[in-house]
């Protein structure tokens, strides 16, 4: 019995490494046959996305634009342009970007896939020199009180104005930069300010400050000059009622008041929607260039005016500086809370860090 164990023993290992080996095989086999079938399927799927809508991921792509690649389908890619049109509603033109990298399109490109409708809106409401308009408050005639006139000779008029200049100054340093057509595009809002606050006349002003603004200027100056303009002469004359109103706030003239004054002045005279004039008085402050009003719920204090471009601080209503921070403006005159604790502080926190100092100081007080 032993020896027949003994002889036996060794086929029942060779059988059972047998065994043990074909399992192996086996299982070996149905893993890579599943890993094929992962792979074939994850190959599918990019296959099936690469060929989806960028916007809906669902309906298959129609047009791959030209620069960054994206795809999308015709529904979505329309509906996106045509919300962008619609709220392109400011004195600045608007750009159309990818949803998906935020890459200008060109407008040669996005037009080939919209209707002619929504590309006549886009002309209409993008235009480089487009005029800031008001309507008059009493009979809703529209009105503008700056027009772009392009002329030929660009410097005759820049020496009309050192003429016009020359009859109210014997001696100014503007005239002979006007002679010789010295301005700059990036210095030309600057002079025009200081003109108009030193002209004596404000006929005469208002006759140069018209004639600045046809001189050869790019889109960006222009539109500030346009505002600035309206800032020293805010008062207009319907042409068809003949009511003077005020182009900065939309109602009746009202010097010496300032717009704010007034509204609140209409607000304790009960006038009609003085409810909408209370909020808006509480909640919300003018562009410091177009006096749009503006409402700003949440967020920090740089402000895009979407109706001039404009850039300010919600704080001191300056332009955007590095002096300007995002939640903690160094030019406010507003008082800051506990800054009796800010100053014992040594070391303050740096913006957008919690000041545990503080916190802890408003704890100890509850």
């Amino acid at each position: 019995m032993t020896l027949l164990f003994l002889f036996l023993f060794p086929f029942y290992l060779f059988f059972k490494f047998i065994l043990i080996l074909f399992s192996f095989v086996f299982t070996k086999h149905q893993l890579d046959t599943r890993q094929d079938e992962e792979e074939e399927e994850e190959e599918e799927d990019i296959q099936k996305w690469s060929e989806r809508c960028s916007i809906c991921f669902d309906a298959k792509l129609d047009l791959c634009l030209d620069y960054c690649r994206d795809q999308f389908c015709l529904s979505c890619f329309q509906k996106y342009v045509s919300e962008v049109v619609k709220s392109s509603w400011g004195l600045c033109v608007t750009k159309i970007r990818c949803p998906v990298c935020r890459l200008h399109i060109p407008q040669s490109e996005w037009t080939r896939y919209v209707p002619k409708s929504i590309i006549d809106l886009y002309d209409k409401f993008n235009k480089p020199y487009r005029s800031y308009s008001r309507c008059c408050p009493q009979c809703e005639t529209e009105v503008t009180p700056c027009l772009f006139e392009p002329a030929l000779y660009y410097p005759s008029r820049s020496r009309l104005i050192a003429s016009s200049l020359r009859e109210l100054f014997t001696q100014h340093p503007l005239v002979q930069v006007f002679e010789r057509s010295e301005w700059k595009n990036s210095n030309l809002l600057e002079i025009h300010h200081q003109l108009m606050v030193e002209i004596p006349s404000k006929e005469k002003a208002k006759q140069i400050s018209k004639q600045i603004m046809l001189l050869d200027i790019r889109p960006d100056t222009w539109r500030k000059i346009q505002f600035d303009h309206i800032s020293f002469f805010p008062v207009f004359d319907c042409p068809t009622c003949h009511l003077q109103f005020c182009l900065q706030c939309g109602y009746e003239a009202h010097p010496p008041r300032t717009c704010e004054e007034y509204m609140k002045h209409l607000v304790d005279l009960k006038k009609e929607n003085h409810e909408v004039l209370t909020w808006a008085l509480k909640h919300s402050q003018r562009c410091p260039s177009c006096c749009i009003m503006i409402n700003r719920d949440e967020g920090c204090n740089k402000v895009d005016c979407a109706f001039c471009g404009f850039v300010f601080c919600w704080e001191c209503k300056s332009a955007w500086s590095d002096r300007c921070g995002f939640f903690d403006c160094v030019n406010s005159k507003k008082p800051r809370p506990m800054d009796s604790v800010h100053n014992q502080s040594v070391d303050r926190a740096e913006l957008g860090v919690p000041d545990i100092s503080l916190i802890e100081s408003r704890l100890s007080q509850q």
